[in-house]
């Protein structure tokens, strides 16, 4: 008796340790990233494939993340135009920032300065579908954007990717993981965003910088100046 109970105790104890080692391992497939950058491609689904400027229009996005602090940063033109918005923790506003050849303007913005960026896309309901999408390696839940009950279109959003709060700079503030398909009207026109690649690396401070030479300007200049950017491509 006292072989099978020190027998039954050295197989109890291999299995309460063998359960702990599993605990405390790190899962590559669960653990949140907390750092690192995702890439989104850009298509545009009003504009005409024969207009002459889509060509110019910036065709990738990508967000660095660190910290619950990150940096979305658009660029096109080989680097002519580039516009970016940094959202800090524990600051409620957002920098935005656009750079146009020789022109670099950047603004504070607030939550109402936001929503006249985006008018189309605010007083929207949110409807969990239950499905859900792999995009970019990560598990994401699908949303019906809904406006007057009429369905506008479908996002996705993942809960695998650590970042506080990552929709303040966005009208989908209340999705509670980070974007990785949806569809925005930034100063009237229609953008679809997909993520194509997410990278676990090491994010400085600098990387989330909003860089130097750039003249700080009213939430109406800068809106204006983006407005005349875009509406080349009308």
């Amino acid at each position: 008796m006292q072989v099978r109970a020190s027998h039954f105790f050295l197989r109890s104890t291999c299995f309460a340790c063998v359960i702990l080692f599993l605990n405390s391992c790190s899962n590559p497939f669960s653990d949140k990233l907390s750092e690192g950058t995702i890439h989104y491609t850009i298509d545009y689904p009003l504009v005409p494939e024969d207009n002459i400027m889509l060509d110019l229009m910036p065709k990738k996005m990508e967000t660095s993340f660190e910290d619950n602090n990150y940096k979305t940063d658009i660029i096109a033109g080989m680097g002519l135009f580039k516009t970016s918005i940094i959202a800090k923790v524990g600051q409620e506003n957002i920098t935005h920032s656009v750079k146009m050849l020789n022109k670099k303007f950047a603004s504070t913005l607030n939550h109402n300065d936001i929503e006249k960026i985006n008018p189309e896309l605010y007083g929207t309901e949110f409807k969990e579908t239950g499905e859900k999408k792999i995009i970019a390696g990560y598990k994401c839940k699908e949303v019906i954007v809904l406006k007057d009950n009429v369905e506008k279109f479908k996002l996705y959003y993942t809960e695998e990717i650590e970042i506080e709060n990552p929709n303040k700079s966005a009208p989908f503030e209340r999705i509670p993981g980070v974007l990785m398909e949806y569809e925005m009207v930034n100063y009237d026109i229609h953008m679809h965003f997909i993520a194509d690649e997410v990278f676990k690396k090491e994010i400085t401070k600098e990387d989330l910088d909003i860089g130097e030479g750039y003249e700080m300007v009213s939430s109406d200049r800068l809106s204006k100046e983006m407005q005349s950017i875009f509406d080349k491509v009308k």
